[in-house]
């Protein structure tokens, strides 16, 4: 799968002495399955002694190449999906935090006319620079690590233009969710219960 078609040359059976084997490739439409048993019996009736084995349609040939690799690619999936969970649950955490830290300060700004709208840009716009320091980092990271890696990649470059631009889709809305819970809570301070916050 990974390498060019080398060259072949056929010759006729009888001439090759030395072969292990024969294989014959079928072209058909529809169920190529049924074709086994008409094969067989053309095989037969050239040469009864000649075993036919190990039938299989290019599909499966190809599904059985590929079988570690599709298992790599959905552990890596697996293993991304649950990094970027945790990422998220880690960010969830240290904007509660920060916000929880800040519930004095949110509630002044409140009661001294801060509309809601304000507050929120605060809020998010600290989640914001989290995420373009982290892009900033992990883009020539993961662009870095993808030359590393391009030799096992089938079909694809380290600088898969939409591969990346997926992930940063993915990575930015899932840490907007995450500062989205934080914010909400920042909305919903009253002043006075915030000013009497230790």
């Amino acid at each position: 799968m990974r390498e060019a078609a080398p060259r072949h040359v056929y010759v006729p059976y009888p001439q090759d002495d030395d072969a292990a084997g024969l294989t014959f490739y079928l072209r058909g439409e529809g169920d190529v399955t049924a074709l086994a048993k008409p094969a067989r019996e053309a095989v037969r009736e050239i040469d009864p002694a000649l075993p036919v084995t190990n039938v299989r349609t290019m599909a499966a040939i190809i599904d059985e190449d590929l079988f570690v690799d599709r298992t790599i690619a959905a552990l890596s999936a697996a293993f991304g999906f649950l990094a970027t969970l945790l990422a998220a649950v880690g960010l969830y955490g240290v904007m509660s935090y920060a916000i929880a830290r800040r519930t004095r300060e949110i509630g002044l700004r409140v009661a001294l006319g801060a509309d809601r709208r304000r507050i929120l840009r605060l809020v998010l716009g600290e989640v914001a620079v989290l995420t373009g320091i982290g892009m900033a980092i992990g883009l020539p990271g993961g662009w870095g690590l993808g030359r590393t890696v391009e030799s096992q990649l089938f079909g694809l470059t380290a600088l898969d233009p939409v591969a990346i631009a997926a992930a940063a889709l993915i990575l930015s809305t899932a840490t907007l969710l995450a500062g989205c819970v934080p914010a909400w809570r920042a909305l919903r301070v009253e002043p006075a219960t915030a000013l009497r916050c230790e």
